[in-house]
């Protein structure tokens, strides 16, 4: 019987050792402050799925130790794809700070006068002895829905300093820098656009 119940013990304490930690999720968001103290552009813009390089389309979240090597958590993951997360980052802003008239994701939900593409070159955490980077680089370009042409573009590479060596400071950083971003195309467009 005493047999049994250290086979039992034993057993117990091994499957608490083997157990894997719990796993987190991370997302985007961008303040709620809403309008952009311009007028809206009397457009319809359609938030293209956004292109990104295969590395980085992945719901493990990547961290670079050097310029030659990647590397993803094991238990810390994106709520979504990355292309997916700042795809809807940016409607979010757009319908928020009311910058054109309608933003839509689908054409089916009407024709739209204006096309926003992104694409992500780099989205990730990068790890120094001293200190640790969010670096989030895009290219967005809106382009003339009928004639193809193009209308304005921007591109962007930009590490920020973490204020602690941790992952869940890397969304809120890469939530920082991508409303920046954004805040200063917008900028621009009412003065390309208007």
């Amino acid at each position: 019987m005493r047999k049994y119940f250290i086979y039992i013990l034993l057993l117990l304490i091994l499957s608490s050792c083997m157990s894997s930690p719990a796993r987190r999720y991370y997302q985007l968001y961008l303040g709620e402050e809403e309008g952009t103290g311009e007028k809206t552009i009397d457009k319809t813009v359609l938030v293209e799925r956004i292109e990104v390089d295969d590395l980085y389309d992945d719901f493990r979240v990547v961290y670079r130790v050097s310029p030659y090597q990647l590397n993803y958590y094991s238990y810390e993951f994106w709520a979504d794809k990355p292309a997916k997360l700042i795809r809807d980052s940016i409607t979010h802003y757009l319908l928020r700070k009311n910058v054109f008239q309608k933003v839509i994701q689908e054409i089916s939900r009407g024709e739209p006068d204006i096309l926003w593409k992104s694409k992500i070159h780099f989205v990730e955490e990068i790890d120094s002895p001293e200190v640790w980077y969010a670096r989030l680089s895009m290219e967005i370009e809106l382009v003339d829905f009928k004639s193809k042409e193009r209308l304005y573009y921007c591109q962007f590479d930009r590490s920020e300093r973490l204020g602690t060596k941790s992952v869940a400071m890397v969304p809120v950083m890469l939530s920082k820098i991508l409303e920046e971003e954004l805040n200063k195309v917008v900028s621009e467009l009412f003065q390309e656009l208007e």
